[in-house]
């Protein structure tokens, strides 16, 4: 399971160190044109591309989370990686000499087949090698070094545009995937239908109850607030060029004040990651997601009304916090919902990809058309329906208990490090061991042995208990004497 954690990290970096280099690619590709007089379809271009890989990458995500749950998903995850490394290839040698924009996007459909393919199987293995019980905390390493891997590739992309030029960077993009082709696991370790011996013991009593709704709103969270990380992620480094919007004392270039607040968005992502996968008070919990929709209401207010690179910076701190908390949930509600994994982390992946491939292409439409403005607009607007849809929701549950289906799931570990520790638990624990480790390598079963002698004198010194057996048979006695031969022996 780590093994799927790190190769993520490494796939995230060349995936998203590609998504700043590409814009600012075709803004380089496009000055000459807009410089003579032609109309700047600069957004326009950037979204269209955005969504062509990221829409083509949501369609097949379902198809490849079934497959992963049928066939073999790591198998799926190599594949993916070829893919990713051949379109940042095919990237570097044609613009070499080549100045022409459609050919761009026949690479990325080449990059979307291979996101597909490694992406939502990659989170579904992970969820098939976690304890029961554990998904959380498993989720929450993958997201962390996933979020990790985006930062990082932001950071370097916007030194690498500078530093390499745009040709050398598609070819550092490409290096990271054919690493993880070579290291990639090959033989999964299933363990989604067990429990960690060492941490957890079953009690089939209790039952985890998962209402539905959850999963419903999480979709909610994560179609309007990804989607406005999206269009940040994909528009803003052509505003804060056309606003000139730097950080004043360590560079003039806004591409490497956009790879520098994204990087920062992603390290307080990361962070988020770890706090979410030590501390479970957030889950079922309708407040949180209202939260993230006034949090993410700030901070695109913040990017609209400020110009200067350090004040924005600040607003890279709500944002990480709030991408952070929309993916953990979106991705616990996914596992936790249903024992098919495949299937529902698919369709969470879908409309993460849809949002994260329309909703740039939406705001590329309208800032070619109108203006740039339109992008803050279009991310206020998409706060305020969003808070809006999942309030309504959860009033609606709250009063009719809409979608109430609750997925349970037997055997339910229980942590033991969660439960009241109080000192007669702790003595039948402690009694516990001591005789598990009494138990001898030559067949005397002294742990057997040991709960058999704690129970005879327990009715040996209650007379209620005396008075409450019935009288043995022959049958009974007999065994009964041998158990206390072999206890004395």
């Amino acid at each position: 399971m780590p093994l799927y954690c790190i190769t993520s990290m490494f796939f995230d970096f060349s995936v998203y160190f590609y998504w700043l280099v590409a814009p600012v690619l075709v803004k380089e590709l496009r000055a000459p044109a807009v410089a003579s007089g032609a109309k700047d379809d600069t957004p326009l271009i950037i979204g269209a591309a955005d969504a062509l890989t990221f829409c083509l990458a949501g369609l097949l995500a379902p198809v490849m989370g079934i497959l992963t749950d049928k066939w073999r998903g790591e198998i799926l995850c190599e594949i993916g990686c070829i893919f990713q490394a051949i379109s940042c290839i095919l990237t570097a040698l044609f613009y070499v000499n080549n100045t022409s924009i459609w050919p761009l996007f026949l690479f990325l459909v080449i990059q979307g087949v291979g996101l597909s393919m490694f992406w939502s199987p990659d989170e579904t293995l992970i969820g098939a090698e976690s304890y029961i019980g554990e998904e959380n905390k498993n989720i929450s390493y993958f997201a962390t070094l996933s979020a990790f891997g985006k930062a990082v590739g932001f950071l370097f992309a916007g030194s690498a545009t500078v530093l390499m030029g745009n040709t050398y960077s598609f070819y550092f993009g490409a290096l990271l995937p054919l690493i993880i082709f070579v290291v990639f696991p090959r033989i999964p370790g299933y363990k989604n239908d067990q429990t960690n011996p060492s941490k957890v013991f079953q009690n089939n009593a209790v039952k985890r109850v998962h209402p539905k709704i959850f999963y419903y709103t999480s979709l909610i969270v994560h179609l309007f607030n990804y989607g406005i990380i999206a269009i940040v992620q994909n528009q803003y480094v052509d505003y804060a060029t056309d606003k000139n919007i730097i950080l004043k004392g360590v560079s003039s270039t806004p591409s490497l004040f956009v790879g520098i607040f994204l990087f920062s968005e992603n390290v307080v992502q990361t962070i988020t990651f770890v706090v979410l996968g030590k501390w479970v008070g957030w889950q079922y919990h309708q407040r949180y997601n209202l939260i993230a929709f006034v949090a993410m209401f700030v901070v695109s207010c913040g990017l609209f009304i400020f110009t200067n690179g350090w004040m924005v910076m600040i607003f890279s701190v709500p944002m990480g916090m709030v991408a952070g908390y929309e993916l953990q949930a979106n991705l616990y509600y996914s596992i936790t919902v249903s024992e098919a994994h495949g299937k529902y982390l698919g369709i969470s992946e879908f409309i993460g990809e849809m949002t994260y491939s329309l909703s740039p292409l939406l705001v590329g439409i309208f800032c070619s058309a109108l203006s740039r403005v339109w992008m803050h607009i279009i991310n206020m607007s998409m706060c305020v329906i969003g808070f809006t849809i999942v309030g309504v929701a959860t009033l609606l549950y709250q009063k009719t208990h809409l979608f109430d289906k609750k997925i349970t799931q037997e055997n339910t570990p229980i942590e033991l490090e969660d439960l009241s520790r109080t000192s007669s638990m702790e003595k039948t624990r402690d009694s516990m061991d001591s005789a598990r480790a009494l138990t001898s390598m030559d067949g005397n079963d002294n742990y057997r042995n040991a709960i058999l002698k704690a129970i005879t004198e327990a009715k040996e010194e209650s007379p209620e208990i005396n008075k409450a057996t019935p009288p043995m048979n022959k049958t009974e006695e007999i065994v009964n004497a041998q158990q206390k031969s072999e206890i004395k022996k």
